[in-house]
C-alpha cells in the first residue's frame, strides 16, 4: 500500500482506487471466493470485456475463473490446452515462457497473433496479460481482453494492475495455506471420529488422555462401574443358511437396534464379540435403564421380522481395572476384574432362569431409582465360591405380567428364605 501511495504514476484518484481493490483482494480467504474476487477487480479495473485467471498446478496451467463482462460464464474450471479460449494461448504461452507482461493496443498489428486463426477477421481487439507473482515466484497468469476497442487498456492501468497481481499473489498463497489447514484439520477430525469408533472417548478419560495418540502401553485405571453383557439367544438358528455377508449384515442391524440406548443413558460399549455386547456404566442406575432400552429397541426390531429374536441382559456392578494391555506393536484397551466375570456369568444364567434382565446385589443395593426386582436366587457362579443373590429386572414385561410377579414377589422370597 506504501509503495502505491508513493508511486508518481498514479493520482490521488487512482490510489484511492487501488487501496479499495487492495482491500477487496486481501479481505477474503476463501480461495475460491477470492480467485474469482481477484477477476473480479481486475476486469472492473482494467475496463475489460475477458478476463481469465490462471493458477499453476503439477499439470501446468489450469483455468481458475473466468469472467465475461457480458455476465458470461464465471468459475469456469479447466487445463489451459481446454479451458482457454484459443484467442487468449498465444498471450498466455508467452507470459508463461518470459515471465514478462504482455501489453497489445491491437492484435491485429502485432506479428505474435498473426498466426492465430482466433484473430483473423475480428475487430479490434486489446489485450492485457501479466503474471500473478510475489518474490520471484509466479502463482498464476491474468488474460484480459477488450475486443470493442483498440488501446483499451492505458499503460497507467497496466502498471496498476501489476501492483494488484503482486497483491493477488500473496492473498492466493494465505488462501492456500488456509485451506490446507483446513483440510489438515478434516483430516485430523475424520481420524479422531474414526479413533473414537475403536477406542471410545470415555475409555480415554478414565485414563485422563485426551486422545488415542497420547495411550500408552500399561496406562490403567481403577474405578468402579456397571457392565451389562447382552446376548442373543440362539444366534446360530438365527443365521442358519445365510451367506457371509448376509451374516454380517443380520448381526449389524441387530447391534443397530441394541446399542443407541447404551449411549443414550451415558455409557459406552467396551467391545463386541460376535453378537454379545460388553457396555460400561458409571451409573448403576444408568445400566438398568439401558438393559430396559435395549429390551424396547429388540420389540421395534422384532415387529420388522418374521422369527423374533430373544436376548439376555446381565448386569454386575463393582470394581474393575480399565487399561492398554498388549505389546508395542499391537495395543488394545480392555477391562479386568473379577465383577467383569460375574456379569458375563449372570448374563448367561438367564437362560436357565427364562428371563430377559438379571441384575446382582452389588447393583441392587446401589441403585437410586426404583425399578421392579425381585429375588430370583443365590448361586456360586463359575469360578467363585462365594454365592451371588440374583435379581430379575422386569419392568420392560407386559403390565399383566408385572402385576402377577408384583402379587407373588413377597410369597415367592418368604418361600425361598
Amino acid at each position: 500500500a506504501a509503495d502505491i501511495a508513493r508511486h508518481p504514476a498514479f493520482p490521488d484518484a487512482e490510489v484511492g482506487t487501488l487501496f479499495k481493490a487492495a482491500n477487496a483482494i486481501s479481505g477474503e480467504i476463501r480461495l475460491d471466493r477470492l480467485l474469482q474476487r481477484i477477476l473480479d477487480v481486475a476486469v472492473e479495473n482494467a475496463g475489460a470485456t475477458l478476463g481469465l485467471l490462471l493458477l499453476d498446478h503439477p499439470e501446468g496451467l489450469v483455468v481458475e475463473a473466468s469472467l465475461a463482462a457480458s455476465g458470461g460464464a464465471r468459475g469456469a474450471r479447466g487445463t489451459a490446452a481446454a479451458g482457454c479460449p484459443p484467442r487468449a494461448a498465444t498471450g498466455v504461452g508467452y507470459v508463461a515462457r518470459t515471465g514478462e507482461i504482455v501489453h497489445v493496443a491491437d492484435v491485429r498489428g502485432d506479428l505474435r497473433w498473426q498466426a492465430s486463426e482466433a484473430f483473423r477477421a475480428r475487430r479490434p481487439t486489446s489485450v492485457l496479460c501479466l503474471p500473478v507473482s510475489h518474490q520471484g515466484n509466479r502463482t498464476g497468469i491474468v488474460y484480459l481482453e477488450n475486443d470493442l476497442a483498440a488501446d483499451a487498456f492505458a499503460p497507467q492501468r497496466a502498471q496498476m494492475l501489476a501492483l494488484l497481481a503482486s497483491q493477488a499473489a500473496i492473498a492466493i498463497e494465505n488462501a492456500r495455506l488456509y485451506r490446507n489447514l483446513e483440510r489438515s484439520l478434516d483430516t485430523q477430525v475424520r481420524l479422531t471420529r474414526a479413533h473414537r469408533r475403536f477406542v471410545p472417548h470415555p475409555f480415554l478419560e478414565s485414563l485422563a488422555r485426551k486422545d488415542i495418540s497420547e495411550v500408552a502401553l500399561g496406562d490403567s485405571v481403577r474405578k468402579e462401574m456397571s457392565i451389562l453383557f447382552a446376548d442373543m439367544r440362539e444366534f446360530t438358528g438365527h443365521v442358519a443358511g445365510m451367506s457371509g455377508s448376509e451374516n454380517i449384515g443380520f448381526i449389524n442391524t441387530y447391534l443397530g437396534y441394541m446399542e443407541p440406548a447404551i449411549h443414550r443413558h451415558g455409557g459406552f460399549v467396551d467391545s463386541y464379540v460376535g453378537d454379545a455386547i460388553m457396555a460400561l456404566f458409571d451409573s448403576p442406575d444408568a445400566s438398568i435403564h439401558a438393559a430396559l432400552g435395549m429390551l424396547e429397541a429388540l420389540a421395534r426390531l422384532n415387529a420388522t421380522r418374521a422369527t423374533p429374536i430373544r436376548t439376555g441382559l446381565g448386569v454386575n456392578t463393582g470394581e474393575l481395572t480399565l487399561g492398554t494391555i498388549g505389546s508395542e506393536n499391537r495395543v488394545k484397551c480392555g477391562v479386568i476384574g473379577d465383577c467383569v466375570n460375574v456379569a458375563s456369568r449372570v448374563e448367561g444364567l438367564t437362560r436357565t432362569y427364562g428371563v430377559p434382565i438379571l441384575t446382582t446385589e452389588h447393583t441392587r443395593t446401589r441403585l437410586r431409582g426404583a425399578f421392579e426386582l425381585r429375588f430370583v436366587d443365590r448361586v456360586v457362579v463359575k469360578g467363585h465360591h462365594q454365592p451371588v443373590a440374583l435379581y430379575e429386572v422386569y419392568d420392560g414385561d407386559p403390565e399383566p405380567i408385572r402385576e402377577a410377579k408384583a402379587y407373588v414377589r413377597r410369597a415367592i422370597q418368604e418361600g425361598v428364605q
